[in-house]
């Protein structure tokens, strides 16, 4: 074969190895970008995307934001669209927080993700309502307020129950004027340090809801050997850890997805006793177990409203058991008792309810009253040998001193055989007093 054959040949055979090189490691290329923009690519989540709330209540936005691989989860920050949160804005942990939230604070919020050189945001649009016009009357005024209604400026009526409910009603907001300071929580809210109410499953979750840390106080340390803190919930792959409040929130958290397995609201499968008697001033426990993914919390109502407050009453709940003990039980913690199971799918109140009733045992009857010991008197002196009711001795006419031992003056010699106890003195008329000797006569 001609050698510049071969030449072309040989020539030819390293052009195509060399495209086909090229072409892979073109291929390898790709990949390696795929691979790079999938573990660099964020997704960012805002709930809810819309919050209609009326002025002087709360109002929150939670966002979230990961890498698609779960591997990494960036710090989020919140700012308001054309300018500054506002003064009454709070920003922890992902969560943005109004707390009597005003007209001004309406507008678009955007949460914004950072992750290597990566931008992502999501935005969420906030609505306060100045008043409640649905609380006001739908009729023209008249003049005059129906009697379940309360006058507010010069032409509203507001319904009674609306009046001092923490929600302003009337256009001058004179509804919510000279009310308590403090507003009840319901039974199933958790009292902040600060006031604020927030709901009892969110306690010890791992979020500052209250905005002063102090639902995430005392939530326990810890234990030697375990991956993740009381606060967190441990994928299933052991390896890994989130906040209580990132399982069954609809968002795959793990890397493994097991944060979102098995999501359910509860179901009471032991339900308190329905009837129990307690006596006045013992203690008494209800128990009430329901199951639910994730972990019910669960709370007890009496009444429908609060129990009494601890340390009389001890609510506590582990497990999806939830235990209330009622120490020196009164007459006003009778009544129906409700077990409420709850957690962030949803709720259920048991049934039947636990009557409880409590009655009263009869004092027992005072111990008999023993008479005080009677004074011992002279047997010579006195008319009987005890004292009387008084505890005094009762001495014949002319005996006296307490235990009737000694003869009144002008008299002598005390004896038995004198009728009145002593010898009255006898000295022809020279004197009238006398006294014992211890002379005798023999015969």
């Amino acid at each position: 074969m001609p050698r510049q054959l071969i030449c072309l040949l040989i020539f030819a055979i390293l052009i195509a190895r060399h495209d086909a090189l090229r072409h892979k490691l073109r291929d390898v290329s790709r990949v390696s970008d795929d691979v790079s923009r999938v573990s660099d690519d964020l997704q960012i989540t805002v709930y809810p995307h819309e919050h209609n709330v009326r002025e002087g209540r709360d109002a929150s936005f939670e966002c979230r934001a990961r890498t698609s691989d779960n591997s990494v989860y960036p710090q989020v920050r919140w700012t308001k669209v054309g300018g500054p949160l506002p003064a009454g804005a709070h920003e922890s942990g992902g969560r943005l927080t109004f707390s009597s939230a005003s007209a001004s604070d309406s507008g678009r919020y955007v949460c914004i993700a950072q992750h290597n050189g990566r931008v992502a945001e999501a935005y969420a649009t906030l609505a306060v309502n100045s008043y409640g016009p649905q609380e006001l009357q739908s009729s023209p005024f008249s003049g005059s307020c129906s009697p379940d209604e309360r006058a507010c400026g010069a032409s509203e009526c507001v319904k009674n129950e609306y009046v001092c409910d923490g929600e302003p009603d009337c256009n001058d907001k004179s509804d919510e004027m000279n009310c308590p300071v403090k507003r009840l929580c319901e039974p199933n809210e958790f009292r902040c340090a600060n006031d604020r109410c927030i709901q009892l499953m969110w306690k010890c979750d791992g979020d500052d809801d209250c905005g002063d840390g102090s639902d995430e106080l005392n939530c326990g340390q810890r234990k030697p050997g375990d991956l993740c803190q009381p606060t967190e919930f441990r994928c299933r792959d052991g390896r890994q850890c989130v906040p209580q409040s990132f399982q069954c929130d609809g968002t795959n958290d793990c890397q493994d997805g097991s944060d979102e397995v098995g999501c359910v609201q509860p179901t009471v499968v032991e339900p308190p006793i329905t009837n129990k008697e307690v006596p006045q001033g013992d203690s008494f426990q209800l128990t009430c177990r329901a199951v639910a993914v994730p972990e019910a919390y669960i709370n007890w109502r009496l009444n429908w409203g609060p129990v009494c407050d601890p340390p009389r009453c001890v609510q506590e709940s582990e497990g999806g058991v939830g235990t209330l003990t009622v120490n020196n039980a009164q007459p006003l913690d009778q009544g129906a008792y409700t077990c409420e199971a709850i957690n962030v799918k949803g709720r259920v109140l048991a049934t039947p309810d636990c009557i409880v009733r409590i009655v009263s045992i009869p004092a027992p009857p005072p111990p008999p009253r023993q008479e005080p010991a009677r004074m011992s008197c002279d047997p010579v002196g006195a008319v009987t040998p005890v004292a009387d009711s008084s505890n005094q001795c009762q001495c014949k006419p002319l005996v006296t001193g307490p235990t009737c031992n000694q003869c009144r003056p002008g008299s002598f010699h005390l004896n038995d055989r004198a009728p009145h106890g002593c010898i009255k003195c006898f000295c022809f008329g020279i004197t009238d007093q006398c006294r014992s000797s211890d002379w005798h006569r023999t015969k």
